[in-house]
Parts: C-alpha cells; structure tokens; sequence
C-alpha cells in the first residue's frame, strides 16, 4: 500500500469532505453526510461505511455517491484506476462521527493511558433505549461496568448487526472510565486486533499486539472474526488467560453465539461460556417507538405520538434502519416544513418499502431462524430437540400466514414433512398465541417484520 493512504487521519479526511461539498450540496443533503464514515482508504479505491443498507440506498439515489468519489478522486487518485464501495458498519455517531472535538477527546485520553480507549463518549447507558427485547444485557452490562472483574467475567453479548451491541459496549467502558478513571480501557474491533497481529508476524515483534495485556478492561467487538484463524485464536487464547487470571475484565460482542462460531477452538467456547451470556433481540413496537421518541427529541423534529406509532411500525427491523428511516422522515420535514405525519412518511419511505425483496418461504425459514438464533440448516433438519423444533413450527405458521403455498408445499419446504405435520405445527403456535402474551408478542413482531421488510 501507498505509504501516504496508510497513514491518513480518516476523521480528518471526512471533515475535508465535508468542507470540500458544504458549498455544492442542499442542506438536506448535507445532513446525509453526517450519517457516514470512511472504512479504508487502499490503493484501489475508498470503502465508505453508513448505518444501514437503507442509507446507502438514499445517499446513491440522491447521487451523493457521485460528490464523494469525485472527492476523492481528485483528492487522491488523480488518473488512477479508482473504485467507491460501501458496507454496513457501525457509526460512531449519527450527529457526531466526524466532529474534530469527537475526536480530540479520544485523543487526550490516548496521552493519559498510553494506551487508545477508542470510546466514543456519546454511547452511554443513558443514551441507550432499553426495552423488552435487551433489557438482560442492558441490566447485566451496568453490573459489569459497577464492578469489572468481579461480576460476570468473561460477559458476551450477541446479536443481530445493528441492534445496539457496540453501544453496550462503549456504555461499559465509558462507565468504567467515569467510576474508576485510573484504569485502562480499550476497545476494539476483532478485525482491527486480527491486523495487528498480522503486523505482528510480518514484523516479528508481538509486543504491541500484546498491549492488550496490560489493560483493566478489553472491549472487543465482532468477536466471530476468530472463526477459522488458528494462530489468532491462540494467540488471543493467552491474551484471554492473562487478563483472566489478574481479574481484569473482558467483554465480547458478537452477531452469533459462541456456540455458532465456526471453527473456534474447543479452549476459547469454553472461555466464552464460562461467565455470561446475553442475546439482544430485535425491538418490540414499544421500543422502537422509544427509540424514534429519543430522535424527535434531539433533533427537534415535530411529530406527533400517531406519526412516531406509524413510523416505528414501517421499519420494523434493527436499530439502524430505524435511525437510518428516522433521518429519511426528518430531511423531508424540514425540505417541506411541515409536520411528519402518516402521508409524509409514506411519501419519504415509498422508494425503501417499494423496492423490499419478494417474501418467500425461503426467507421466512432465514429470519426465523435469525430471530431464534439457530443456524437455517437445523431448521430444516429432522432435529426434535426443543430448541430447533419451535422455532420450526413458528416458521410453518407464518409460511402459512403470509403466502399462497399448499400445506403439501410448505411440508416439503421442511424435508419432505406430510400435511399433518404442518397441521399440527399451527394448532400448537395457536394454542400458544391464546395462552402465552410474551411470545405472542413476539411472534407478532416478527411477523409485522416480514411485512414490512419484504413485499408479498
């Protein structure tokens, strides 16, 4: 890689960016911006990242993409082959990613601890909307972050991308550094700690890859980045033994159970399971109605207790699509300047519901199997071990509910199954709508998911 791309401050570069547009764009437009940041810089092209596929999609519809690459096109590739890509990640901030102030305060804190807490100050737990669907992790985190090293150590949190499992973790750590400011913290991304620990063998000195040592509490996001990588997971195995041992504390975020990361060796999922475990759901119509309330309050954006109901029931996927929907609604009300309410969402979300993916059996037995967090291929095994056989019955139910097929054809959707096995799937999920609230509610939710996220 080019020695200049390589040592690029991203921050600074995405304010250049911004600098570079504010006097070309609407301000509409400007306030997509914001909702961005630069993942990697190569000598083939930019990766940008943004919070949800549903703002990648807006940013190129509104031909942002163009502005951007044309940027950096000029700024940096100048008659080289050039090529602008964009992923979902997490955004430090939706208001703040690339505030120069952001960006001081992690470094002051750097120069303290000689070692990067990479937090992002805006991630608290008082900015965290707790609901039904991650109340255990909200409640466990604080309890680590009131005694770390003592109380649920290892702790690992997982879940669905987007669902507020990287903010958990910032809470923790920015708690820590609040209670107890003269302990070390750091946290980082698997990914991040994998190329460290290539450097680490091209140079032949593990000896920043071992800083992690050295810290009170390591907040490691994205932990899945350890399947299949042998010599990473022992020598983050070691990592794990050291901290372990000195009662330092550990907490780790995935988007799949410890259990379901491929080819992690047998001494790390024993490591992992051995404190606790908790899983954040996708949110319940209550908290994402919290959520988009939390939005209206800080950007001052009218709109009434129907249009945030209306709103919340519209995008009924993870935390990202919410906030990505929510900025969508808000552009339009102060294009327009008038209040949000059911038409002017409809209007501002018409071009993400219009163009959702078919609704099919196949997708119903994927999202069932994501919301029960089992792999798909158990699913659809002979498998009758509760855990896999509900989840089972509620995917024939909603194939039932939301499309055409036969009960012939939904049964061989499942293996072959006869009629009567999807028969007798219904009736129980039935019985279980009638007698169980909580899971009525949730199986509710999931299915007001489908129908908005997918079109029939």
């Amino acid at each position: 890689m080019n020695n200049f791309l390589r040592y690029l401050d991203y921050n600074k570069v995405l304010a250049e960016m911004q600098k570079s547009l504010q006097n070309q764009l609407e301000p509409s437009d400007l306030l997509w911006l914001q909702g961005i940041r630069i993942f990697s810089i190569t000598d083939d092209g930019v990766e940008m990242a943004a919070p949800s596929d549903l703002m990648i999609s807006i940013l190129r519809e509104r031909r942002l993409d163009d502005r951007i690459a044309r940027f950096f096109q000029e700024m940096f590739f100048v008659g080289e082959k050039f090529k602008l890509s964009w992923s979902v990640h997490e955004v430090v901030s939706l208001e703040t990613s690339v505030l120069p102030t952001a960006q001081a305060k992690v470094s002051e804190e750097s120069l303290v601890d000689d070692i990067a807490s990479n937090l992002n100050s805006t991630f608290t737990f008082d900015s965290f909307v707790m609901g039904g669907s991650n109340r255990y992790a909200y409640e466990i985190a604080k309890a680590v972050a009131a005694n770390p090293g003592i109380s649920y150590n290892p702790l690992f949190i997982y879940g669905e991308v987007g669902l507020g499992k990287t903010h958990l973790l910032h809470a923790i750590g920015n708690q820590i550094k609040k209670e107890f400011p003269h302990k070390v913290v750091r946290y980082i991304s698997c990914e991040t700690l994998l190329n460290e620990f290539v450097d680490a063998i091209r140079s032949k000195n593990f000896s920043k890859f071992r800083r992690i040592r050295e810290v009170d509490a390591l907040l490691v996001d994205d932990i899945q980045f350890l399947s299949d990588k042998e010599s990473f997971q022992e020598e983050f195995y070691h990592s794990f033994n050291r901290l372990f041992e000195q009662e330092k504390q550990i907490v780790l975020a995935s988007d799949r159970t410890p259990n379901q990361i491929k080819n992690l060796n047998d001494r790390l999922m024993s490591r992992f399971k051995g404190g606790s475990v908790a899983d954040i759901q996708l949110p319940d119509l209550e908290t994402r109605m919290a959520i988009i309330k939390n939005l209206v309050l800080h950007h001052g954006i009218p709109m009434s207790n129907d249009a945030i109901e209306y709103l919340a029931i519209s995008v009924s996927s993870n935390v990202r699509d919410i906030r990505g929907a929510f900025i969508t609604v808000a552009t339009q009300v102060s294009f327009r300047n008038r209040e949000a309410d059911r038409t002017l969402i409809q209007e501002a979300l018409c071009s993400f519901l219009n163009n959702r993916p078919r609704l099919s059996m196949e997708t119903i037995q994927s999202e069932v199997a994501k919301f029960y967090g089992i792999e798909l291929e158990d699913l659809l095994s002979e498998s009758r071990n509760q855990s896999v056989a509900y989840p089972r019955q509620v995917a024939m139910f909603l194939i039932r509910e939301l499309t055409n097929l036969t009960l012939q054809q939904i049964g061989s959707g499942f293996g072959r199954k006869d009629h009567g096995t999807v028969i007798h799937a219904m009736n129980k999920i039935q019985k279980i709508l009638h007698s169980d609230d909580w899971e009525a509610q949730r199986i509710e939710d999931l299915k007001k998911r489908l129908e908005t996220d997918f079109e029939r």
